[in-house]
């Protein structure tokens, strides 16, 4: 009989044993991954193979489509949900799409989820960027004709007076 292996049981430094962790969620055998751990893939875990999949292999498309389906996953719990989307919308900023509907979206339906702080923050600098900036006006000193450089004149000569 085969013993359930943790992840926390290898005795490889912690990078390897987290790779090779994600290697056995993203491998495709479901049948391997629940003879290692007695277990389907838990929505937290799947959230960590999609982050896995955006920065470790830099593959945003496909972890975008794992970020959207545990968000659209009603049994996963409420925060896993939450961090999804809150993941989806800053791959969509990293492809220079706007993620302003996902960041309003978080802050509408997990109004109770510590990652509404960081949606409002990104909500508020969209809007920021969004608004004109107001534009500053400069008085240009001009000598008594009008010409240009009036304050430079009188500082030479304010030079060689003294």
């Amino acid at each position: 009989m085969m013993r359930k292996i943790d992840p926390s049981d290898l005795s490889l430094p912690g990078a390897v044993a987290t790779g090779l962790f994600c290697l056995i969620l993203q491998s495709g055998f479901p049948s391997l991954h629940t003879r290692v751990f007695g277990q389907s893939a838990t929505p937290g875990m799947q959230l960590q193979a999609a982050i896995e999949k955006e920065n470790g292999e830099g593959d945003l498309k496909s972890a975008m489509a794992m970020y959207e389906k545990i968000a659209g996953d009603g049994g996963a719990p409420r925060d896993i949900r939450a961090i999804a989307l809150l993941r989806l919308a800053e791959c969509d900023e990293k492809l220079g799409r706007q993620a302003q509907q996902i960041y309003e979206r978080i802050v509408r339906e997990y109004g109770d989820q510590p990652v509404v702080a960081q949606a409002r923050k990104r909500l508020a600098a969209i809007k920021q960027q969004a608004s004109p900036q107001p534009m500053s006006v400069r008085k240009i000193p001009t000598d008594e004709f009008g010409k240009m450089g009036g304050l430079r004149h009188r500082r030479k000569t304010r030079r060689l007076s003294g």
